[in-house]
């Protein structure tokens, strides 16, 4: 009896051990939580976002930390994301007239009666490769239309995806990003440059917006 005892210790002491390599062994899986340490790609924890390289090239890479947020950060030790390749374009507009701005491959539509009286709209991406636009109003009090502005990303010359893209905006108030969706077009108005656009179809993802905000193009069904 006393051996049979030794025994059932043996085997449950086996037993926990092979139960702990194997949770070591699911928590290191890519569909595992990220942990607070260790090496490794950890899973996205905010949508993936599209970057375009000048070449045409599309891909989605992890939103740097710089840019998880409504406002603007002061990390810059990710590979993705380069501060130099700062755009931003400045436009006054009389609401009652609308208008244009375009910045990199964003374009903002202003339709007439949009807003009532003259507002400076500045759109600012934090680097040209990837697919995140800040979009703000003078006079703040502005920042809320008669008729919705659309935001249309050009896709034209590149590898993407259209079908796999949605913009999502940053939701201050949970501050999280929340999915608006996007509708997919091949008639996009021809309002970047001819070097861009030349004479292939204008392709692209737009929306309708009520407000400024910051909005990225991330991945569909995040």
């Amino acid at each position: 009896m006393t051996r049979s005892r030794s025994a059932v210790r043996a085997l449950l002491a086996v037993a926990s051990l092979l139960l702990g390599i194997a949770a070591v062994g699911c928590n290191s899986t890519p569909t595992a939580p990220a942990g607070s340490g260790g090496g490794g790609t950890a899973p996205y924890d905010s949508p993936p976002l599209l970057q375009i390289e000048a070449d045409g090239s599309a891909s989605w890479v992890s939103l740097p930390v710089a840019l998880r947020s409504g406002s603007p950060g002061t990390s810059y030790d990710d590979a993705t994301f380069d501060p130099s390749r700062r755009l931003s374009a400045s436009v006054t507009i009389d609401g009652t007239l609308g208008g244009r701005v375009v910045c990199g491959r964003y374009v903002a539509t202003v339709p007439a009666g949009a807003f009532a009286g003259v507002g400076t709209i500045t759109m600012t991406l934090p680097d040209s490769t990837l697919m995140l636009c800040d979009l703000e109003i003078s006079p703040a009090d502005l920042n809320g239309f008669l008729a919705p502005i659309d935001l249309a990303l050009h896709t034209t010359k590149t590898s993407t995806d259209v079908d796999s893209v949605d913009f999502y905006w940053w939701d201050t108030e949970k501050g999280d990003w929340t999915s608006m969706g996007s509708q997919k077009s091949t008639t996009l108005d021809p309002v970047l440059t001819d070097e861009l656009l030349g004479t292939d179809p204008i392709v692209g993802v737009r929306l309708d917006l009520n407000h400024f905000s910051r909005y990225m193009a991330g991945k569909a069904g995040w």
